[in-house]
């Protein structure tokens, strides 16, 4: 921590759970370190109030060395993504370095908040957790699925897709699961 200029530390609290981003930080060169005690999160605010500059980032807060060029190509993938899944989760459509069709991202400060809560025993005082889903423009399903019109193909494809990357990032809540399994068995029924 010499030289700590904007030096970003990535850690993950779960390596099964974030294997996919770790994975993803690996591919470009960047160590990730396991904090997963409870002392852990006050450590690292020490840590960051202490040298100036240093900032622990989470393995699912950012990509790292992506392109941050919004793919307008796929705006209108974007918009229709929205109005399937609802909710308070922002939709980005970039090349990203995985295989993964979409990733999650769950942004750093908010997190960090709620997890001081539930920390403290404090009721959550609404500020609730900020989620980006990237859509990987390199992907082909993504590729097809932005190809297809506007249907019933279109809308199970990206609940899918949306059900995958939540499933990878931990997020996707046992009540969902239902839900998900349904449409993994039409979607199998329908390719068979």
């Amino acid at each position: 921590l010499e030289d700590n200029r904007d030096k970003k530390v990535y850690y993950t609290s779960n390596p099964k759970q974030q294997a996919q981003y770790i994975s993803m930080l690996k591919n470009a060169d960047k160590t990730v370190i396991v904090l997963d005690g409870m002392l852990d999160i006050p450590f690292m605010q020490h840590i960051e109030m202490q040298n100036q500059g240093v900032h622990f980032n989470r393995v699912d807060a950012e990509l790292v060395d992506q392109d941050e060029t919004q793919n307008h190509l796929f705006d209108m993938l974007c918009e229709y993504t929205k109005k399937q899944i609802g909710g308070d989760v922002e939709i980005k459509a970039q090349k990203i370095a995985s295989n993964a069709p979409a990733v999650i991202l769950l942004d750093e400060f908010t997190r960090r908040m709620d997890e001081a809560q539930k920390y403290y025993g404090m009721a959550n005082l609404g500020g609730n957790l900020k989620y980006t889903l990237i859509l990987n423009t390199d992907s082909p399903l993504i590729n097809t699925i932005n190809k297809l019109d506007d249907g019933e193909d279109k809308e199970s494809g990206i609940k899918y897709v949306y059900d995958l990357a939540r499933l990878s990032h931990g997020s996707l809540s046992p009540d969902d699961v239902e839900g998900f399994i349904e449409r993994s068995a039409k979607l199998l029924e329908k390719t068979l």
